[in-house]
């Protein structure tokens, strides 16, 4: 149960009302009302100290891009993170195209280099990010390398999973081909619980885990768990089109994602883990 003195302290105002929100995926969420009937959404107990900080440095970034609206920060330390309440509704089809052609737009930001000056966190968990002039090579170490190494540690991945994964490693500059495109800044973690859709049906994204990277990778995770309409890909597709063979690079950019799942939640997605990396070599 959230600390509702100590987070009246910390902010200086009086909360009028407080309601627990489900669905938080750790920690706890909350929403409340002050004395003068502005809402606030606030996040307490996560699992390291550290994480509400990243999690703002993201929303920052995206905020600069001009882009997308994101919620408004109002408070963050290593216990809590405050924002304004985003008054929500379900996404309808101009909602989702809206989507597509705004992502499009984003992704038009360029970086100099693959990664990000910081770590931050995807979900629990930590990405580890660096600076590298190649994609094939960032993408293996920093994010496919990383997983499967925890995943070995904890889930006892089968031998010739693990034997697969090292054909990987050998075929992942023949599988990610450097593209003239250069590194596109992305949301990274682009799964429909972290897009919300406020009163005017205008796209709001929440819980980045931004980067600088292929901007296929957006594209991969909101397809992964087929949560988004074909008229948010439509939309994309026909503001930026997609090089040819992303088809074929979709299944290497969630096997990361999968792996990600297995290492939090367990060996319920050792099998979509395994048709995954069979994907990626045949």
């Amino acid at each position: 149960m959230i600390d509702q003195g100590n987070l009246e302290q910390k902010l200086g105002m009086k909360i009028a009302a407080l309601m627990a929100v489900p669905g938080a995926r750790y920690g706890e969420t909350y929403q409340f009302e002050d004395a003068f009937g502005e809402m606030f959404f606030v996040k307490t107990k996560a699992p390291k100290k550290d994480m509400y900080f990243k999690e703002v440095q993201g929303l920052e970034i995206l905020q600069k891009a001009q882009i997308f609206k994101t919620p408004k920060v109002h408070y963050v330390d290593g216990e809590f993170l405050v924002t304004e309440l985003i008054n929500t509704r379900a996404g309808n089809l101009e909602g989702y195209k809206l989507l597509g052609e705004s992502l499009a737009k984003l992704h038009q930001i360029k970086g100099e280099s693959y990664g990000l000056s910081e770590n931050n966190y995807i979900g629990q968990s930590k990405q580890i990010n660096g600076s590298y002039d190649k994609w094939c090579e960032f993408f293996f170490d920093k994010r496919l390398l990383v997983q499967f190494q925890l995943a070995c540690q904890n889930n006892g991945l089968s031998q010739k999973f693990q034997k697969d994964f090292m054909k990987l490693e050998k075929k992942i500059k023949e599988l990610l081909p450097e593209i003239d495109e250069g590194p596109s800044l992305v949301h990274g973690d682009l799964w429909a619980g972290n897009v919300l859709f406020n009163q005017f049906s205008k796209p709001v994204l929440v819980d980045p885990a931004v980067y600088y990277a292929n901007r296929e990778v957006d594209l991969a995770m909101a397809q992964l768990f087929g949560s988004f309409p074909k008229e948010f890909f439509s939309a994309y597709q026909n503001s930026f089109p997609l090089q040819a063979g992303y088809q074929k690079r979709f299944f290497v950019y969630n096997l990361y994602h999968l792996l990600n799942h297995l290492n939090l939640f367990g060996e319920s997605y050792l099998e979509q883990c395994d048709a995954c990396l069979i994907d990626c070599l045949n």
